[in-house]
């Protein structure tokens, strides 16, 4: 039979009371002003208590007393605390085993914690006294996690000089997400001792994409749907029933490109803001496929500023996907059960029946949400601050002496050597799209100023090309390594699936050009 574990119960219930108050009735028992009983039900302490106090008996802490000192765990406490600013959280797990590593490296063996392994409910009890707790860890990409405090600040330097003077209503942030028919992971109830939980569910990897965008009052425009079809047609039967005012296109990938991007931009975007008084922000990623000369014009007539954010810091500074975009996903799902229940239709969602369920997900929007995620980043108030603290490291985390401080930190900087030795291994991202971020976009010099190049040069450099950077956003280029020429995906020699073309992540890919091979 396998081993269960059962929490330990208290052995007596110990009254909750402030340490102020002791001393303020302990103060008037010394001065005469109440006898001990007399403060005892005056201010909800135990007699007991009170006679241990006054003449100095049982002076431990109540309870199971610790196996470590204070300053160790403080030492343990601080060293939690600064490996989760660093993206490193430890589990419960992890800090039993750090704590049995350290215990076995100065050999002292202990009575309470069998074989130097705390148990769990010691680790409940120490998150308790340093005011730890809990917390799912969200997963973030290494290449996110190298945003630096020195880009956040410059970025709001910047944004601080655009958005000065320009009211929240004028404030815009768009971002696309997609919808899937995967209802993802339920949790369900079976016997137990079953291994392997399966659940039938017909489903399909067609997705759909979806531009979102709304100003820091809280006000949403309408959406806009890209459907995944190889022929780039839009039928009727796809638009019936959807949000009033959203725009439909489709593409080979079912991402948005830039024609896409300029139909929203025009057709949605545009209208509503001249409907404003005075300046408007839109602020975005810098994706390449959102530029585009008419855009860029389109902005500088209407007085519109384009902003961009540094690449790989969605996650901190995009308002929409830092409060909006989580909920969204959560109705997303369940509206996705609910039709499978009523249509009992098998396979993917038929196009038609997705503008009907992009309506009803739009009706769970909230102007709360999208006000929170402006404040959230730091967009509206202005506050770097709210981004910022989500970056630093602990600098007040030193820990006190001890003379088993370097055994300590040789125990943590062991179970960290492996993450180390990963990471650096991983290629370094390469510096991205020659844009200042946080500052509009106000021209486009020819028609490749925001691709990843300042060589000044327009034409791909394959001898067999002779073709010019195509300015409608529908080529891809890519860099050689070591020449840092420009090349067409196409004339670069490398293989691609043409399916796969529209969402290739050319940052991360190896290439030498013929000549440097």
């Amino acid at each position: 039979m396998p081993y269960k574990y059962v929490s330990k119960r208290s052995s007596r219930q110990y009254v909750n009371y402030e340490k102020e108050t002791v001393q303020a009735a302990l103060h008037d028992i010394n001065n005469g002003r109440k006898t001990i009983q007399g403060a005892s039900i005056d201010y909800k302490i135990p007699i007991t208590t009170l006679k241990n106090k006054k003449y100095g008996l049982h002076k431990k802490s109540y309870g199971g007393q610790k196996r470590l000192s204070s300053e160790c765990e403080e030492m343990i406490a601080s060293t939690v605390n600064a490996l989760a600013d660093w993206k490193i959280p430890m589990t419960a797990m992890e800090i039993r085993i750090l704590v049995k590593d350290y215990l076995d490296a100065l050999k002292l063996p202990t009575e309470i914690f069998k074989e130097n392994m705390p148990g769990k409910d010691w680790v409940k009890g120490f998150t308790k006294r340093h005011g730890l707790t809990k917390r799912m860890a969200d997963n973030v990409s290494l290449s996110r996690a190298t945003i630096t405090p020195d880009i956040v600040n410059t970025y709001f330097e910047h944004l601080e000089e655009e958005l000065r003077g320009i009211p929240p209503s004028n404030i815009f942030n768009y971002d696309e997400t997609n919808v899937t028919d995967d209802p993802g992971a339920t949790e369900v109830i079976v016997s137990r001792g079953r291994r392997r939980v399966e659940r039938i569910v017909e489903h399909s990897k067609d997705s759909t994409s979806i531009m979102f965008c709304g100003n820091a009052d809280g006000d949403y425009l309408p959406p806009m749907l890209v459907y995944k079809c190889q022929s780039g047609n839009v039928y009727e039967a796809w638009v019936e029933g959807g949000p009033e005012g959203a725009q439909y296109a489709s593409t080979k990938s079912g991402w948005f490109d830039m024609n896409c991007f300029k139909k929203w931009f025009f057709d949605i975007f545009l209208p509503a803001a001249s409907k404003l008084d005075g300046p408007v922000a839109l602020i975005g990623d810098n994706l390449s496929s959102h530029f585009s000369k008419e855009v860029i014009d389109a902005t500088l007539l209407h007085n519109i500023k384009f902003i961009t954010m540094p690449p790989l810091s969605t996650h901190l500074c995009q308002p929409l996907d830092v409060a909006v975009f989580s909920t969204l996903k959560r109705n997303w799902r369940k509206i996705l059960n609910d039709w499978r229940k009523n249509s009992r239709r098998r396979g993917a969602i038929p196009k038609p029946q997705i503008p009907t369920m992009i309506r009803q997900l739009c009706s769970h929007l909230t102007p709360s949400h999208l006000e929170s995620g402006f404040r959230a980043s730091g967009i509206y108030p202005l506050n770097r601050q709210q981004v910022l603290k989500q970056l630093s490291g602990s600098k007040d985390a030193t820990a006190p002496g001890d003379v088993g401080k370097d055994v300590f930190n040789e125990s943590v900087m062991g179970m960290l050597r492996e993450q180390a030795e990963a990471s650096s291994r991983q290629k370094v991202p390469r510096r991205g799209k020659v844009v200042t971020h946080g500052k509009r976009i106000v021209s486009l010099v020819g028609d490749c100023s925001l691709l990843e190049s300042a060589n000044g040069d327009n034409y791909c450099s394959d001898t067999t090309c002779n073709g010019q950077f195509d300015s409608d956003g529908s080529d891809n280029w890519i860099q050689c390594d070591k020449c840092n020429k420009w090349y067409h995906y196409q004339c670069s020699g490398l293989d691609y699936a043409e399916e796969d073309y529209d969402i290739l992540e050319l940052e991360t890919l190896d290439f030498n050009c013929t000549a440097c091979l």
